[in-house]
Order: structure tokens, then sequence, then C-alpha cells
């Protein structure tokens, strides 16, 4: 059942299009922020802006590495990013896979690629929680300035120190999240309905007549 639900069969055409709009939106995805995390206080009013992409680090990196500095942080580096040397690649060989799809109407090419990019979600979420335990708890003993460890908010806002953080998923995100909900979408609509797998002659011959 679940074989006949996930590959057999092929894509119909409304099916098609929804697979072809997931490939456009993976492939936007790349050039747009995953995730944007703000930071205020009283000497910074207008916020001190961090946006994640799937390759870059952009932002006010210089003043957020300079306050980083005085309590014990790692600097923030996309060389320390690994994965956003690999998550540019994954999201276009997504997106190209979704227009194979949709142009071959192979429907167990949409689950591969509905499996991994479920996956690839999940993979990146659990590195962005370590990445940002690890810099909060990961402090230098010989910092100008204590303080406890922390987490900064993955999503959602906190204090710390004298800055109020707010976190979030960005554009990329969730136009990401949207590609993946859209294949399963694909899929649902092309399933092979019962129908399809009886066959076209059931009836009986009657023997001839001698």
């Amino acid at each position: 059942m679940l074989k006949q639900l996930l590959f057999e069969g092929q894509l119909t055409p409304r099916a098609r299009l929804l697979a072809a709009a997931a490939g456009i939106a993976m492939l936007v995805a790349i050039a747009l922020p995953l995730w944007q995390m703000t930071m205020i206080s009283n000497q910074y009013p207008e916020g001190l802006r961090l946006w994640i992409y799937s390759y870059k680090l952009t932002g006010d990196l210089q003043e957020i590495n300079t306050l980083n500095h005085y309590i014990g942080m790692h600097p923030l580096d996309a060389e320390h990013f690994s994965e956003l040397r690999i998550l540019p690649y994954s999201f276009g060989l997504g997106g190209l896979l979704c227009l194979l799809a949709a142009a071959l109407r192979r429907r167990w090419i949409t689950t591969l690629v509905l499996v991994g990019g479920a996956l690839s979600g999940l993979v990146s979420m659990g590195i962005l929680l370590y990445e940002l335990y690890s810099y909060g708890h990961d402090l230098d003993a010989k910092a100008a300035i204590k303080i406890p460890p922390f987490m900064p908010p993955p999503i959602g806002s906190n204090q710390l120190a004298n800055f109020h953080v707010t976190s979030f998923f960005h554009l990329g995100s969730a136009l990401f999240l949207l590609a993946v909900l859209t294949l399963l979408v694909s899929l649902w609509i092309s399933r092979p309905r019962l129908t399809d797998r009886i066959a076209p002659s059931s009836g009986t011959h009657m023997p001839a007549a001698h």
C-alpha cells in the first residue's frame, strides 16, 4: 500500500504543476534569507541584525562580533558553518529534480525529493540549534565581561544581558517548507485509486457450444 501511495503511477496534470511550482520555490529559496536575528538595546535602538542564507551570513557582523568578543563568544563566520557549503547545492538539486519529475510525470522522483527535503530541513534545524547552543555555552573564561552560559532563541524573543533578541525563520525557509508541503499534496492528488488497480476486464468467458 505504501509503495503504491508513494512510488507507483504517474503525476496528473495538476500534480505536475504543483511539482514544478515546488521546484521553482526551492530554487528561489537559495537567494532568500533562511533565518534572521535582531538585537536591540539602548546603545543600538535601531537594532543589530544577522541574516543566514543558504550560502552566507550577512548583516551587522562586525558590530556583533565586537560585542561577542567582550563576553567571550567565538566570532560569527560563514567558514564555521560547514552546512552553508552544502545547502545551496541541496536546494538546487531538489529544485531541478522537482522540475524533472514534472516533465517526466514520475511520482517516485517526487517522493525522493520529498523525503530528501524533509530530512534536509530536520538536519538543518538540528545544526542551527547545536550552533546556537555552542555559541552561547563555549565562552572564553578570560573574557572581559563574565555572563552565565546562554542560548540565543532559534524562534521567538529573549533577553540576553542588555539586549532584547528576536529570532525567526525568514522567507527562504518559508518557501522551502511550502515546497515540501506542495510535493506532499502533489503525491496525494495523483495517488493510484482502487479502480486503477482492478483489471480492466473482469468478465467470464462462456464455453463455446459444439
